[in-house]
């Protein structure tokens, strides 16, 4: 793969040899991902012409991104229907299921009470597992939605994992912060 026949417009599944599934091979995704990086990295292209830099950078940067991309099963769920051809309004795209709603109030309630638990690490601890056994089962149902090709279900299980992304990155940040403390 020589940079003037790089071609930006593959997909990133194509790019790293997967099919285009909701689960990949995390093992060959980084092998692939070393792999190109090892042919587009900069350094390598340092001493060649401004264009090559260029693409240099160029294809690096998009490497990075197809495999950031890919790993995530998040981000991994939201691309496979963007290539689906649905499409997000990040401003305006939320679930409206009351269900959802009132369990994200609860699960931010309990967020905020664990500061306030004997052992607030603890806490926090039980309530981040928790959180990510439920997003382990969201996984599962837009994996199980795409796969029937119910891609309004699955957009609607994209929506709701991006609420535990959210609370999971706040409870990352409170947890430290409660380390921080405890030093």
């Amino acid at each position: 793969m020589a940079l003037s026949g790089l071609d930006l417009g593959r997909d990133y599944f194509e790019l790293f040899g997967q099919s285009r599934a909701f689960d990949v091979d995390a093992g060959a995704l980084d092998t692939r991902y070393r792999e190109l990086q090892a042919l587009y990295h900069p350094d390598r292209h340092a001493g060649g012409e401004a264009r090559d830099r260029r693409l240099a950078v160029q294809a690096s940067a998009w490497v990075n991104e197809a495999y950031q991309t890919l790993k995530e099963p998040g981000r991994r769920a939201r691309y496979l229907l963007e290539l689906a051809g649905v499409s997000f309004d990040d401003e305006r795209d939320t679930t409206a299921d009351p269900d959802f709603l009132m369990r994200q109030m609860a699960l931010r309630e309990a967020l905020a009470e664990t500061a306030q638990a004997s052992e607030p690490l603890f806490a926090l601890e039980d309530l981040m597992r928790e959180l990510r056994s439920e997003r382990d089962g969201l996984y599962t149902s837009f994996a199980a939605a795409y796969a029937t090709g119910r891609l309004e279900d699955a957009k609607r299980t994209v929506l709701q994992l991006r609420f535990y992304a959210r609370l999971l990155d706040e409870a990352n940040r409170m947890a430290e912060r409660l380390e921080d403390q405890g030093d």
